[in-house]
């Protein structure tokens, strides 16, 4: 590898101790350079290194609704301006609702705060049984 001291390539050695050589830079490579590029390992005695789990959840707003279907003729950096520049996971590209009104605002985009916001939990809801009849409801005719 380019800029990594040479390993010592010595004809006397056995084929065994070649092959320990090679595979603990290998490894050393492999878990110190290409995985820890991006992961966070943890080195447990006599096993394996673990990845960390990262903690990423998997809906950044759980009360929130949006589709990036929806706005997929945007090119992402415009409302995630700082995507071409971040180099770490912990950085939180989420537009901010300021973005957001660029677009929706009466005479543009919906603007009206269902459209992103869910108000109630609609998993806790239990069947109900109905009170009243269409006459009732629209005064009583």
């Amino acid at each position: 590898m380019p800029g990594e001291p040479r390993l010592e390539e010595t004809v006397a050695r056995p084929p065994g101790e070649w092959v320990r050589r090679r595979l603990a830079e290998a490894e050393r490579l492999l878990w110190n350079k290409t995985c820890k590029e991006c992961h966070t390992l943890r080195f447990p005695a006599g096993r394996p290194p673990e990845v960390v789990p990262p903690a990423i959840p998997v809906r950044w707003l759980p009360r929130a609704d949006f589709s990036h279907t929806s706005h997929r003729f945007l090119v992402c950096t415009a409302c995630h301006a700082g995507a071409t520049g971040s180099k770490e996971t912990a950085d939180v590209l989420l537009p901010s609702i300021e973005t957001c009104r660029q677009c929706h605002q009466p005479g543009r985009a919906e603007a009206r705060c269902f459209q992103c916001h869910d108000y109630h939990d609609w998993s806790q809801r239990r069947p109900t049984k109905g009170r009243y009849t269409l006459p009732e409801l629209r005064g009583g005719d």
